[in-house]
């Protein structure tokens, strides 16, 4: 909405930006509301026959819940009033703006001789033609600077309406309803499966991925990566891991073949969605079983001045079809007929291209 507008076009703007925020606002603000109302209906009608420890944490816990929708009810309007504020704003900016710019343009025009100002129709008319060109510029470009600086404070002011609710509801906004489908493990294990069909038809050789993607948020949470955040942390204390000494803490699959059974079972649970699949196979985790086995580096900052160190995770992975038909335990032996097929649909049309992963994120420890 405030992108690319200019001292000279100052009421630059995209209208469909606002109208997107606007329905947004609206459509957080209703869902909002009725889980408001839902929640304060199941506070009304809570039996005050269930006494003790646990019905006091519940009541305790579904209070703060509702305190937060209020809050987040609260920021939600501050916000949606304040895109409104600024977008008749900067409608009042782009209707003045619009006169201004036809008359600079045309004075530019003037002073490059393209409009014909009758030059010999009298002594001295080329000057005078010029000097009132020069006149109307500097007079249409001072009133364009003015508007920006109108532009800039409005800019300013929905910014800081903006933070202002942020920060009476910053922790309560996580109230807000996300447009998501099924649970993270869904998203998760759709994520692995455009990974592995950027695999399939080789259109794509590599991605790098970071924690705002759902696979590496899924993959920091696996059985290895838990172990290896442990080992990684005795080694720092122990001096074995510095800011010179990266760590090495791969994941190899070659000698241990029932990981083949653990797959299996991930990717056939896979095509199972919905919240009770979610709870059931929580431990599920479809981005380790893609990966198999990888290499992986952990790196170390200098100690912060609050204590903590910052430890960044980069892992290498190819899926290439040696590694997706390999059986662990065998030695480099592959699934009968699946290597071949794959090895000749590559070679004659490029499918089954190697895709390789380059995954990073950082966390802070306090040792």
């Amino acid at each position: 909405m405030t992108a690319h507008w200019s001292e000279l076009d100052p009421g630059a703007c995209d209208p469909s930006a606002f109208a997107a925020a606007n329905g947004w606002f609206e459509t957080q603000l209703i869902d909002l509301t009725n889980a408001l109302d839902t929640v304060s209906a199941i506070r009304s009608n809570l039996d005050d026959l269930w006494t003790g420890q646990s019905a006091a944490a519940f009541k305790e816990r579904l209070s703060d819940f509702n305190a937060r929708l209020i809050d987040s009810v609260e920021a939600i309007r501050t916000g949606a009033k304040a895109i409104a504020v600024y977008g008749d704003a900067v409608s009042e900016i782009a209707r003045r703006a619009e006169p201004l710019k036809e008359d600079l343009a045309v004075a530019r025009a003037t002073l490059h001789g393209l409009l014909n100002v009758g030059f010999n129709a009298a002594p001295g008319s080329r000057f005078n033609a010029e000097q009132q060109a020069l006149n109307d510029a500097s007079a249409a470009a001072s009133s364009l600077a003015k508007l920006a600086a109108e532009r800039a404070a409005a800019d300013q002011t929905v910014a800081v309406a903006l933070a202002s609710a942020s920060s009476i509801s910053w922790g309560d906004l996580d109230c807000t309803v996300a447009p998501t489908v099924g649970t993270q493990r869904d998203a998760a294990n759709r994520r692995v499966m455009d990974l592995f069909e950027h695999f399939r038809t080789g259109d794509e050789r590599g991605a790098v991925l970071t924690d705002d993607d759902v696979f590496v948020q899924t993959l920091m949470r696996s059985d290895h990566i838990e172990a290896v955040r442990e080992r990684a942390l005795d080694d720092y204390r122990n001096g074995r891991l510095t800011a010179q000494d990266p760590g090495f803490y791969d994941r190899s699959i070659s000698d241990q073949p029932w990981v083949l059974v653990n797959d299996a079972v991930n990717v056939l649970s896979s095509t199972m969605t919905g919240t009770l699949p979610a709870a059931v196979l929580g431990s599920e985790n479809l981005p380790e079983s893609f990966l198999g086995s990888y290499s992986l580096e952990v790196r170390v900052g200098e100690p912060r001045s609050d204590g903590g160190v910052e430890m960044t995770y980069v892992i290498n992975n190819d899926t290439s079809i040696d590694s997706a038909t390999r059986i662990p335990g065998t030695g480099g032996a592959h699934l009968p007929g699946m290597f071949e097929a794959m090895s000749v649909a590559n070679a004659e049309n490029g499918t089954w291209a190697t895709h390789h992963q380059t995954i990073v994120w950082t966390e802070t420890v306090y040792p």
